[in-house]
């Protein structure tokens, strides 16, 4: 896969939404790419640390931690 194709699925790739075929094809170029496993790096951390980025509710977040707990 060329690095034209696989810069646009990065954000797929990162919200695991690609179909088993464009994710390997992804994985099978990160690794083999140095300039598009930066760009998968800018990405996800644009997305992670995104101050407008949506954040989950307080009853959201006492949901999963409850289920944390009851987990471990």
């Amino acid at each position: 896969m060329s690095c034209e194709r696989v810069r646009p699925e990065l954000p797929g790739y990162h919200f695991n939404t690609l179909d088993d075929e464009a994710r390997a094809l992804v994985e099978d170029h990160l690794p083999a790419c140095p300039q598009c496993a930066r760009e998968f790096v800018a990405v996800k951390r644009a997305i992670e640390t995104a101050a407008h980025a949506p954040r989950p509710s307080d009853l959201a977040r006492a949901r999963l931690r409850r289920a944390v707990a009851d987990d471990a």
